[in-house]
């Protein structure tokens, strides 16, 4: 399901009017990098702290545009969006925010942030990917006007768990080997088949064929933008 959001009017004026002190969301400057990274994998601690992203995700080599949430001068959330359309439109938006800042005014602003970047860039929907233990996120996109489109499910073994022994192929029934090459449109439409809705639903280009995939965008919700 795909809604409209809000206009964002009374989203701003709630931000600056917090419980939690005067706040503002302004686009990024270069000064802001470190903030904003630390910030990221703050907030992604709290939410999702075995994410691909925490660690191993840069805001700034991934970003279109970015803006920064201030409380009282200090950097306190982030919002950012890549242009890079699925192909029903949708451009994809990270958020994050300090766990001592997640007032739901705050976490409102942010989000709408990102769908008025998306606007910005031409994009015709923004898609969040939102862990489950986010509530702040999910709280917020439902007032702007998201909803829910695919949840993911993800198998995590503790790292205190000892190593799994290795499985005999022939008593599993399936082996691996190298991609022949007669066979890279087959991997190709595989490939494709197993990220539909995934990685921002976009097709895998042909030159990846022949690699590893190991990149792995998760989408959550969805929200058409009214142009």
């Amino acid at each position: 399901m795909i809604c409209a959001p809000n206009t964002g009017a009374n989203i701003s004026r709630a931000a600056e009017e917090s419980e939690a002190g005067v706040a503002s969301l302004r686009a990024a400057e270069a000064a802001d990098a470190d903030a904003i990274q630390a910030v990221l994998e703050s907030s992604t601690a709290h939410d999702d702290p075995a994410g691909w992203t925490r660690f191993a995700w840069s805001v700034d080599a991934w970003a279109t545009r970015t803006r920064v949430l201030v409380l009282e001068e200090r950097v306190v959330g982030v919002v950012a969006v890549r242009a890079d359309p699925a192909p029903d439109g949708a451009m994809p938006a990270r958020l994050a925010l300090d766990a001592s800042a997640r007032h739901a005014p705050l976490a409102v602003a942010l989000v709408q942030g990102g769908v008025d970047l998306v606007r910005e860039v031409g994009g015709e929907r923004a898609r969040l990917y939102v862990p489950s233990k986010a509530r702040w996120i999910q709280s917020a996109a439902q007032h702007v006007g998201f909803s829910r489109v695919r949840t993911i499910a993800s198998m995590l073994l503790p790292a205190t768990a000892p190593s799994p022994p290795l499985l005999d192929p022939a008593e599993v029934g399936f082996g691996m080997r190298s991609i022949r090459p007669a066979e890279d449109e087959r991997v190709l439409a595989a490939l494709n088949r197993a990220s539909a809705s995934a990685m921002n639903g976009a097709a895998t280009c042909g030159s990846a064929a022949t690699r590893s995939p190991n990149s792995r965008q998760r989408s959550g919700s969805s929200s058409r933008i009214r142009r």
